[in-house]
């Protein structure tokens, strides 16, 4: 993924958020792709991406364990002519290490990850 930036980029709406009960300085904000703050806003970085096709359509944090998150990816494509909805790029993703890091946890193929 690429390094940290200084700002959410213009026009970032969030599908969800989710935030570290435990450190409030640690956000995670879900919509094209998922994004990562740990010093509570001031730089992000961008933690999943899969394609232009595919965005976090949902996330949320083990309650019990706040390094552990799921973020769901669904990939449309919308054309005058209609849409396809669904795809190889949709899936669920686990983190186990706080967003920083993702694999593929139920219906994503593998190869997207890599």
């Amino acid at each position: 993924m690429s390094g940290p930036i200084h700002r959410v980029p213009r026009g970032f709406t969030p599908k969800s958020v989710s935030k570290d009960a435990n450190n409030p300085d640690v956000v995670l904000p879900c919509a094209l792709s998922v994004f990562r703050t740990a010093d509570g806003g001031k730089t992000w970085e961008k933690v999943l991406f899969v394609d232009e096709n595919t965005g976090c359509s949902d996330m949320g944090m083990d309650p019990s364990n706040p390094r552990i998150l799921y973020a769901g990816m669904w990939q449309i494509e919308i054309h005058t002519s209609g849409r396809t909805s669904g795809g190889a790029g949709s899936g669920w993703l686990k983190s186990a290490g706080g967003g920083i890091t993702w694999n593929a946890w139920r219906g994503m193929a593998y190869h997207i990850l890599q």
